[in-house]
């Protein structure tokens, strides 16, 4: 039985699709179609005209010369799932086999859907162990390949948008690419060691990259032209905007345990000389790896190798009251 939500099919045309499938048929005998026409009509499960005359089979297939014989498998198999090594595309099957008719109902996962590459799936809280490699994988499919780096990709990330692919290599080089095409759009080129890290700004307008030769590199993410060159005093670990349109920053980690913090607002127009603020832990104790700011963007935390990690705390000036009431 059908939900009440799914669109109604008309099974006068659900009728005529089968007739034709096996009119068309050259192993399907005349006396068959013909005999099942007559069924299927005593039954009005075939098209009729608009004064619901009855329309006779070759009558139909003239008005439908767009529906081939085989128009009922094409919508069939849009209900089979991808082909994977683990599955069989069949219409009627035993259990845990996919089928449009199996024998039993599926059981409906609590837990959201999760994407994994092989192999089974534990729950140490309720216990459960699921492969879920023959059911979840197959609902994923590949969109494209692409090859441009010379060298490994140490980091990836998308634009705020989603329609371009951002890619850094031990090659030195920044690449964008087309998520709609996997066509390439640009190649960010000035960095002369390994792009290490990469961050977008909130307004979608700004790529930072970090880099082994001890630089951050602003770029227009529209047109990947160049803006200005921050310098760093060891090689680039993280490259980081704050989200917070109030403490608006660009954060870098370096190898020397150094934390520097550029004003994101003046980054679109800034030179190479734009000034860093640097602060970090004490020398040699840190050797920084990752950052974060908080949502609010009124704090930041920095953690390395040293087991240890550093909190911040960023003095916020409000508007005074008074200037506010007389503005």
């Amino acid at each position: 039985m059908l939900s009440s939500d799914r669109l109604p099919v008309d099974r006068r045309e659900l009728g005529f699709l089968v007739l034709h499938w096996l009119a068309g048929d050259l192993n399907v005998p005349a006396e068959v179609a013909s005999t099942l026409e007559r069924e299927l009509r005593s039954r009005n499960c075939l098209p009729t005209t608009a004064s619901n005359a009855p329309l006779s089979y070759s009558d139909q297939t003239a008005r439908c010369p767009h529906i081939t014989p085989d128009h009922l498998l094409r919508l069939v198999q849009q209900l089979l799932p991808r082909p994977s090594p683990v599955s069989v595309g069949t219409l009627i099957a035993p259990p845990g086999i996919h089928s449009l008719v199996p024998n039993a109902a599926p059981k409906r996962l609590r837990r959201s859907r999760l994407m994994v590459s092989a192999g089974p799936f534990h729950s140490a809280r309720h216990g459960v162990t699921a492969d879920f490699s023959a059911g979840v994988w197959t609902a994923y499919k590949p969109l494209a390949s692409v090859l441009g780096h010379r060298g490994p990709i140490y980091c990836v990330c998308f634009d705020l948008t989603g329609t371009r692919l951002i890619t850094g290599a031990d090659d030195g080089v920044v690449k964008m690419w087309c998520t709609h095409t996997a066509l390439l759009l640009h190649s960010l080129c000035g960095h002369n060691r390994e792009v290490t890290d990469m961050a977008v700004s909130p307004d979608n307008e700004l790529l930072a990259t970090g880099s082994n030769d001890r630089t951050v590199r602003i770029w227009q993410l529209a047109t990947g032209l160049p803006v200005c060159v921050l310098q760093c005093s060891a090689a680039v670990t993280q490259v980081l905007f704050s989200s917070s349109h109030l403490l608006p920053w660009l954060l870098a980690t370096a190898e020397d345990s150094s934390v520097r913090l550029w004003p994101a607002q003046h980054l679109a127009w800034a030179t190479d000389e734009l000034e860093a603020v640097v602060c970090g832990p004490p020398q040699g104790r840190l050797a920084a790896q990752c950052a974060a700011f908080s949502p609010g963007g009124t704090q930041m935390v920095v953690s390395g190798r040293g087991g240890v990690m550093f909190v911040w705390q960023f003095p916020v000036v409000l508007p005074s009251s008074s200037s506010s009431s007389s503005s």
